[in-house]
């Protein structure tokens, strides 16, 4: 991948967001990771995306039962 898309940095610009995703020294810590809260706040999108989904279904089944 490219520098240029992945933000200059060698990694995605979600990981290296580091002054809200627990920040570390870049002089300390060159190639970096992506922080546990960058993975909870993942997890949390991922699951708000899966019950959004589970509750339209069962609005659609519901409608369908209906009409």
């Amino acid at each position: 991948m490219s520098e240029a898309r992945w933000g200059g940095v060698g990694q995605p610009w979600i990981c290296s967001m580091r002054t809200w995703a627990g920040g570390t020294n870049p002089m300390r810590d060159p190639g970096g990771s992506c922080s546990w809260v960058t993975v909870v706040i993942l997890g949390i999108l991922v699951l708000l995306a899966v019950l959004v989904h589970s509750f339209f279904g069962w609005v659609r089944d519901l409608l369908s039962a209906l009409f």
